[in-house]
């Protein structure tokens, strides 16, 4: 299952996200808030995606903790979330952030670069389980009408 790591105080970008991916999409969202939890996560799931609010853009933020997840993980997709009128918004992308998102309910372009990230990760490999019970020859034709 694909994870992704919103880190946030109050839930409302995790949930903007949650109304726009369906179960249908095999995605986890993670909500966490602490700095060492996206870490933590992103250890299970190194290929995951962040969605960092940035409540108020610090100088730290943007020299030190995002170059640090992107170097940490460089697989992972880092999206920003702040507000219109941040004006740090050039630096994010400068920092290492893949996205920067404005407005929690409005997320078309974050969900778009969620689910591309998402297909054009590789398959989980196949546990030794997996691949005998997908081997059988019964399995291929079982379902279909």
């Amino acid at each position: 299952m694909n994870c992704i790591v919103v880190y946030e105080q109050d839930g409302v970008w995790a949930a903007g996200l949650r109304q726009r991916l369906h179960p249908t999409d095999c995605l986890s969202i993670v909500q966490v808030t602490t700095t060492g939890a996206v870490m933590d996560t992103l250890q299970k799931a190194p290929t995951g995606a962040v969605v960092w609010d940035v409540m108020t853009p610090t100088l730290q933020f943007l020299s030190q903790a995002l170059p640090d997840l992107k170097a940490s993980f460089p697989q992972a997709l880092v999206i920003v979330a702040t507000h219109d009128d941040d004006p740090a918004l050039p630096a994010y992308y400068e920092a290492g952030a893949t996205l920067v998102a404005t407005r929690p309910w409005k997320l078309d372009k974050t969900t778009h670069a969620i689910r591309q990230h998402f297909a054009n990760q590789p398959p989980p490999p196949e546990t030794t389980r997996e691949k005998i019970w997908n081997a059988l020859p019964w399995q291929t034709n079982h379902f279909e009408n």
